[in-house]
């Protein structure tokens, strides 16, 4: 049960990191992008090329991803989400849809399709605390995530950039004639979006394989995670992304097919008694 609740933990934050980054587009334009998931899976497979393949150090490859997703972040936003929020209100999700799928179809074409191993960057000898045996890659994952996490919530109380996307997210007009572009910082937001996710992609493929589908179960499960926690308090999408994570965890343990879908269960008994999620607050 303990290394159960552990392994539910470590997928939570993972979902965490991807969650956060919808917390920042919605804020800023009520909208997330539905590729995430693959571009997720892009960032993973492209890490896979330069660690497995390429035996580049972890590190490159990390500072690699960070930036290719950076950059694919910023063109999903500007090609597919920016002209369709014009024409109509919700056409920014049939538009990210699409991205996905051409993305998926990238993968399969370039890597066939098969799963593919990605080695632990700290090795795989498991560790023994008393009863309980972690993976080094399960302890990594728990480092990163927090740091990332604190990074994340010191950007927005403690810099310009973050108070600018505060407040483009709390009134765009008056953001625009203090003298920010809330067009530019959109597009920032939606960078930052899919740098979270690819880090959380490298973080998870050393404990998964690494294929054309992975993303689209890890965008389902933070979406949900999200939603549990409340879409617009950050601190809730993290309380809600980790329940999913323990939830399913610990219900797979008594059937493995139930467990999936033990945390959109517990999301919609709990919605369906506060709308707002555990941690939103009644307009």
């Amino acid at each position: 049960m303990v290394e159960s609740i552990i392994g539910g933990l470590v997928i939570g934050f993972i979902y965490a990191l991807i969650a956060l980054g919808f917390y920042i587009t919605w804020i800023c334009h009520q909208s997330v992008s539905f590729a995430q998931g693959d571009l997720l899976m892009i960032g993973a497979f492209v890490g896979y090329q330069l660690y497995a393949v390429m035996h580049l150090p972890f590190i490159v490859v990390l500072i690699i991803v960070i930036l290719l997703l950076g950059l694919l972040g910023g063109i999903v936003e500007f090609i597919a989400i920016r002209p369709a929020a014009r024409v109509l209100t919700m056409g920014w999700l049939m538009s990210t849809l699409g991205i996905a799928m051409i993305l998926r179809n990238i993968a399969l074409r370039i890597w066939q399709g098969l799963p593919v191993s990605f080695p632990s960057p700290v090795g795989e000898k498991l560790i023994k605390l008393g009863t309980v045996t972690l993976r080094p890659q399960e302890l990594l994952i728990f480092g990163v995530a927090i740091v990332v996490m604190l990074l994340f919530f010191l950007f927005l109380k403690r810099t310009m950039f973050g108070k600018a996307l505060e407040a483009v997210a709390f009134n765009r007009e008056t953001a625009s004639l203090m003298g920010i572009n809330p067009t530019f910082m959109i597009n920032i937001a939606y960078i930052i979006a899919t740098i979270l996710a690819g880090i959380g992609g490298l973080m998870v493929a050393p404990i998964t394989f690494v294929s054309h589908g992975m993303g689209i179960n890890l965008l389902l499960a933070s979406f949900v995670g999200a939603l549990l926690g409340c879409l617009e308090n950050p601190v809730g999408i993290v309380v809600g992304s980790l329940l999913i994570g323990v939830v399913t965890s610990v219900v797979s343990m008594w059937n493995t097919t139930v467990g999936p879908i033990a945390g959109l269960i517990l999301t919609l008994v709990v919605l369906g008694i506060k709308p707002v999620g555990l941690l939103g607050k009644a307009q």
